[in-house]
């Protein structure tokens, strides 16, 4: 069985992943077939998604995953926010006490926009509970830019309210507050990782916490994120 990783090979962090990988290009037949075990094939994201036996696994972020992709036995997805590695600390800290309000601020680019946000919701949903309210507000689709705003009442004391901006600059702030604990993070202020591109990138993660993190697609998954697009759906104006 071979595990094949979609990814974005600008964000991977390939210098912190233990796992043995090998970055390709295109996929084939030859590729499998001369990968060793426990080697880890990684293609860019944006390559089609197309499984080329049904004992291979595949690992595929939520905004490029095909609508036929759960009909698969060995279908993963995993979302971005979670595998980030600020994102470890802020889930240990939050789980001793789930009291506090947060504070969630990001700029994504338009043409991923609402998967981007809800992919984040579902991340937060599965930290802090389902909540027992929502609000969403969007600016007019004529506004440059535009933004997205959620208000979530998660019960029991706990808040949060996410900002969207829909740009082509990528910045993730948080802030929680909670009970004798307080966590903030900025994106902006970390020492950026220049690609070879020479553009800044932040926010990167590794093929070992995709490999970690990666969710199975199955029906509950499915029908828990539709859930979440109907919310954000809902909030047009």
């Amino acid at each position: 069985m071979v595990n094949i990783v979609y990814g974005n090979q600008e964000k991977i962090d390939f210098e912190s992943t233990l796992t043995k990988v090998k970055k390709v290009d295109t996929l084939n037949r030859e590729i499998i077939d001369g990968v060793r075990d426990q080697v880890v094939i990684v293609l860019e994201s944006t390559k089609t998604v197309d499984l080329l036996s049904a004992s291979h696994t595949e690992f595929v972020p939520y905004r490029n995953l095909p609508e036929n992709f759960q009909d698969r036995d060995r279908s993963f997805t995993y979302f971005e926010l979670e595998i980030y590695p600020f994102f470890e600390k802020v889930k240990e800290v939050i789980a001793e006490k789930k009291k506090g309000v947060l504070r969630f601020r990001r700029n994504v680019t338009t043409g991923n926009s609402e998967a981007v946000i809800i992919e984040d919701l579902f991340v937060m949903s599965q930290l802090l509970g389902d909540p027992e309210n929502v609000k969403v507000t969007k600016s007019k689709r004529n506004v440059d830019p535009q933004h997205v705003i959620l208000t979530i009442n998660f019960g029991q004391g706990t808040m949060a309210h996410m900002e969207y901006t829909l740009n082509d600059r990528e910045r993730l702030e948080f802030e929680w507050s909670g009970i004798k604990s307080i966590i903030e993070f900025n994106s902006e202020e970390m020492c950026p990782i220049t690609s070879k591109h020479l553009t800044p990138k932040p926010l990167t993660y590794s093929v070992d916490s995709i490999l970690k993190a990666s969710h199975k697609v199955d029906a509950d998954l499915i029908s828990q994120l539709k859930k979440w697009k109907e919310i954000v759906k809902g909030g047009d104006k």
